[in-house]
């Protein structure tokens, strides 16, 4: 199995630090073609799951228009819903 192989693997049994690492790789076309729906689906399933890495990365993402569509008030509720975690 190759590097991203495993990390689906990883991230489809639940690891949040595979699912951020797909995320950011998906969104950023790092050894898998662009794809902005992909980045996004696998960021939010470890923000979801409470992964405050990935809350931060989708809240600042969607702020800036970053590999995601512009939407500042989803960008603060991830942002906020980061800072209540800590």
């Amino acid at each position: 199995m190759n590097q991203i192989e495993l990390l689906h693997q990883a991230a489809s049994n639940g690891n949040t630090d595979a699912m951020w690492e797909l995320g950011t790789r998906y969104l950023e076309g790092n050894q898998l073609t662009q794809d902005a729906h992909e980045g996004e689906r696998w960021l939010r399933n470890a923000a979801e799951m409470g992964d405050v890495a990935s809350m931060r990365a989708l809240g600042w993402r969607y702020l800036r228009g970053d590999g995601l569509t512009q939407n500042i008030e989803e960008g603060n509720r991830w942002l906020k819903k980061a800072r209540e975690m800590k």
